[in-house]
């Protein structure tokens, strides 16, 4: 059996198309989707980040990151010590920030780690991401070629990084022009600043008003927040789109395919931001926006079962029953 895991630490299912974004931010992961389970009521396991990854680690949902932690650092107990048993290799392709990569380092039998620039503009290619994506792709490769008939694969992304990284691609299209507009609009304060500022420099203060909460924000400034937040994730999905393509024309319909986040974003509450007051901050991690994650799953229809299937390959459509980051794990289980 084969498995390919994609996770990425922060993604707001609301760039998605399959979750009702009309923009086409997202069409590689959307065309994908055609063929997959898409879950509509995927749920973060707990407010806080550390805790939604700890349990993909450890396989168990405990009330804390480091019960959690310390359960996935337990060789014996660890659901990748068991994978060993099994004889199931285990390779792991992640980002430095991700926050399961330390742990992967040790208890995958294949790590590599991969840091790029991070800065308020970058190009593509520059990116951790697309580092990633090329070595995920050689190892890939490698596995079509060798005689492994059990294997799983888990790109560890960290997502839409915090503060955000605009790709100089978008920034040169229509970023630049946003960006004037939103400076000519917020006020007499910032057309005093529009002409000491470049872009870069303008979305760096930018990203310190929103998360540090110095300032309520324009609306505009909330529409160009929201732009640049789905032209990251547009990447994401060009380079994900690429592992997928991948494993496509390799394997087939013999590999399980997941792809999930552990949280949402806040930035998404009813189309734009709420005012920034301090006290907010906390209440945005209540909102469905922060607590939702996308959870799709393309699961191959076994070769006896296909004339029951109707020949469909895989099985796809959407789901409303509750599923969460925990249960990742005993969906690797079941399916090896």
């Amino acid at each position: 059996m084969k498995s390919l895991i994609i996770t990425l630490d922060q993604m707001s299912l609301n760039v998605w198309g399959c979750y009702g974004n009309f923009d086409e931010w997202t069409p590689q992961l959307d065309a994908w989707s055609v063929n997959s389970f898409v879950f509509d009521q995927a749920l973060a396991t707990n407010f806080s980040a550390g805790n939604n990854t700890a349990c993909w680690q450890s396989g168990v949902l405990s009330q804390t990151e480091k019960a959690d932690t310390e359960e996935a650092n337990s060789e014996k107990s660890s659901w990748t010590g068991h994978f060993r048993t099994c004889n199931i290799r285990t390779f792991f392709y992640g980002e430095k920030d991700c926050s399961i990569s330390d742990w992967a380092s040790q208890y995958f039998d294949e790590a590599k780690i991969f840091s790029g620039e991070k800065k308020a503009t970058t190009n593509i290619g520059s990116t951790s991401i697309s580092q990633l994506v090329n070595q995920a792709g050689v190892k890939l490769e490698e596995l079509a070629d060798s005689q492994d008939e059990n294997w799983l694969v888990w790109l560890g992304l960290e997502g839409v990084p915090h503060p955000w990284i605009v790709p100089e691609q978008w920034l040169e299209m229509i970023g630049e022009s946003l960006i004037l507009e939103a400076e000519e609009n917020d006020g007499a304060e910032a057309e005093s600043n529009a002409t000491d500022l470049n872009p870069a420099e303008y979305l760096e203060q930018l990203f310190d008003r929103y998360f540090h909460q110095q300032e309520p924000l324009s609306k505009d400034d909330k529409e160009l927040l929201t732009q640049i937040y789905s032209a990251y994730s547009c990447m994401l999905n060009h380079h994900i789109g690429k592992v997928l393509n991948k494993v496509n024309e390799l394997f087939g319909e013999e590999v399980m395919v997941i792809v999930t986040a552990s949280q949402g974003d806040s930035l998404f509450i009813e189309k734009e931001l709420k005012e920034n007051k301090a006290c907010e901050r906390i209440q945005e991690g209540f909102s469905e926006s922060a607590f939702k994650v996308p959870f799709v799953i393309q699961l191959p229809v076994p070769k006896e079962k296909l004339e029951q299937a109707n020949s469909q390959k895989y099985y796809s459509g959407r789901s409303l029953e509750l599923v969460q980051s925990v249960d990742l794990v005993p969906t690797l289980f079941d399916w090896f």
